[in-house]
């Protein structure tokens, strides 16, 4: 059996916090908001409308100032807390931002967004534990989003929990089986748990999905080159860590894999090429 020596996987894991400049407006909503902010400043919905427009404009300090005149006004307006916590990680002020969704969750404890939002401040931060938490009540209150379930079994896996990660992230896949991160996350836990052949199927299935993601194919070469060397698993690893170097041609844990690939298949001078 071939051992590879393997960096852990980037973070990638799907995000939910949304900046102003990304968010989706339907139809005339957005200028009617505008519009009606700029000629009534009264109230916490105005406020709360007038910040969102610059916010969207990148005013970011103007946007939190109209956020938090919407909360003196009116201190249980859970949105307005909400787009405080949002401009507040757009300025990189995670602290602030977790204690305006906090405020928000308190106020609206069963929407699962705000949760879901809420986790992935903590896993900015690192704080594994509360990531967790905070995603694992989301998934109490939306318990058909794979994508919920696929972050929550994405922290898992990064804490340790691989029985748990791969619970979750099964579950993801049976709730949306064209999810790549699912499938791709899930082949990192069951390859940790020492699972190879599962792991495998997982890595084949989020390349499938996934054909530009350099990692799943690096990922699925190095499963194939642990899992023996019967010349078709050697040759099948081969293919992949080719084609993880062709897509990140700077991935250097892809080319020493590949060499070790073109060792065992006796290709000698194309493997020393690879450890120059």
């Amino acid at each position: 059996m071939i051992m590879t020596i393997v960096k852990p996987a980037p973070a990638l894991i799907a995000l939910l916090l949304c900046d102003f400049g990304s968010a989706q407006v339907n139809g005339n909503a957005f200028p009617k908001a505008v519009l009606f902010a700029q000629s009534n400043s009264r109230g916490a919905v105005a406020r709360n409308a007038r910040g969102l427009a610059l916010g969207k404009q990148g005013q970011l300090d103007a946007a939190i100032a109209e956020f938090q005149e919407a909360i003196k006004i009116k201190p249980d307006y859970a949105p307005a807390h909400a787009n405080l916590g949002i401009a507040l990680r757009q300025k990189g002020d995670v602290d602030g931002a977790i204690s305006a969704f906090n405020q928000a969750v308190a106020l609206q404890p069963t929407d699962a967004e705000l949760h879901a939002s809420l986790a992935s401040l903590f896993h900015r931060k690192n704080d594994f534990p509360k990531a967790i938490a905070a995603f694992r009540v989301a998934v109490k209150y939306k318990p058909n989003s794979a994508e919920l379930r696929t972050n929550l079994g994405y922290l898992l896996g990064l804490s340790g929990d691989l029985p748990g990660s791969v619970k979750e992230l099964e579950s993801a896949i049976r709730l949306q089986p064209d999810l790549a991160e699912a499938h791709y996350y899930l082949g990192l836990s069951q390859w940790l748990s020492k699972d190879v052949d599962k792991a495998i199927r997982s890595f084949r299935a989020a390349v499938r999905l996934k054909p530009d993601r350099a990692e799943a194919f690096y990922y699925l070469g190095a499963a194939l080159l642990q899992k023996g060397t019967a010349p078709q698993d050697v040759q099948a690893a081969l293919v992949a860590l080719q084609t993880a170097i062709k897509l990140n041609p700077g991935f250097a844990e892809a080319r020493g894999s590949l060499g070790i690939a073109l060792r065992e298949s006796n290709q000698l001078d194309e493997a020393v090429a690879q450890f120059r």
